[in-house]
């Protein structure tokens, strides 16, 4: 499995005067206008944004520039993203030659013609061609720059280190598995039991972690060191079937045990909305559950 840690609170964002503007207002008084507030936080943070976007002279400006170059096209882009999901199952430059043919290759694709630049990259007659090979591993190393910026690791010890990079630089997180198509209960079990498996192991080495109060506490009080995203359609094969009741029956099997072990363990579950498509059962699934007696 895959994972990716989605940050927030980063050094940019240090110093942000929201606190004191916020809190005290909202206790002295309830119907105080958060609006005014609210903008000026808006305003600054964008402003911070700007100025720590990164430099013309460096790597991270490029990718990002080849990324919003390759992801304009919306065909493309989802063609691409469909690649990305299968790049780590392919472990030699035979197959991810193929597969790079097979995803982006279709000469009748909505979008038209693809850029020249992967036209030249898709030239190649014969996936074991010494071009294709040269192909391949430009492809494997680009993947492997691009992923560094959002993928945390492939292991639970590999997410852990990475988490803990995050804290150091003042940041909270939130993980999620990645590879989350379900083409069968046996991959959604799987999901389920990685789920598990980072509750369990997380929380174990959670409470040795440096503390990092910028992080770690709110106004109300302490914060769950771990944070866990999870999607409901990675959990069952038949997450928007006709059969609303089985299907919701399905989730909850396997959702109430993360929930539980959640609880038990002080570890914050983080519920992905997903695609419009899915938002309304996922809402009536997630405040079901939270209104049964032992989550409340």
């Amino acid at each position: 499995m895959i994972y990716r840690a989605r940050n927030g609170c980063p050094a940019l964002l240090r110093g942000l005067d929201c606190r004191p503007t916020l809190w005290p207002h909202m206790q002295d008084n309830p119907t105080h206008s958060l609006e005014p507030a609210i903008r000026r936080i808006g305003r600054e943070i964008f402003e911070r944004a700007e100025a720590a976007a990164p430099s013309v002279l460096s790597m991270e400006f490029w990718q990002k520039a080849t990324l919003d170059w390759l992801t304009r096209d919306d065909d493309l882009k989802l063609r691409l993203f469909r690649f990305i999901e299968v790049f780590p199952a392919l472990r030699t430059d035979a197959s991810l030659a193929r597969h790079l043919k097979e995803y982006l290759g279709d000469e009748k694709r909505a979008g038209g013609p693809l850029p020249l630049p992967i036209q030249a990259a898709l030239a190649f007659k014969r996936e074991d061609s010494p071009y294709a090979q040269k192909v391949a591993a430009i492809t494997r190393i680009a993947c492997a720059r691009m992923a560094r910026q959002f993928v945390c690791g492939a292991t639970p010890k590999e997410a852990v280190a990475s988490v803990k990079r995050l804290r150091r630089a003042g940041m909270a997180f939130t993980l999620d598995v990645l590879g989350e198509t379900v083409i069968g209960d046996h991959v959604a079990q799987a999901h389920y039991a990685v789920y598990m498996r980072l509750i369990d192991e997380l929380s174990r080495v959670a409470p040795a972690w440096k503390a990092a109060p910028t992080v770690d506490n709110a106004p109300w009080g302490p914060l769950p060191r771990v944070n866990i995203s999870t999607k409901l359609t990675s959990l069952v094969t038949k997450f928007d079937s006709l059969d609303a009741r089985a299907a919701t029956a399905n989730v909850l099997d396997r959702l109430r045990p993360l929930f539980r072990a959640a609880r038990d363990r002080g570890v914050f579950i983080n519920i992905d909305t997903e695609h419009y498509a899915v938002k309304d059962r996922t809402f009536d699934i997630v405040l079901g559950v939270l209104d049964e007696p032992e989550f409340r």
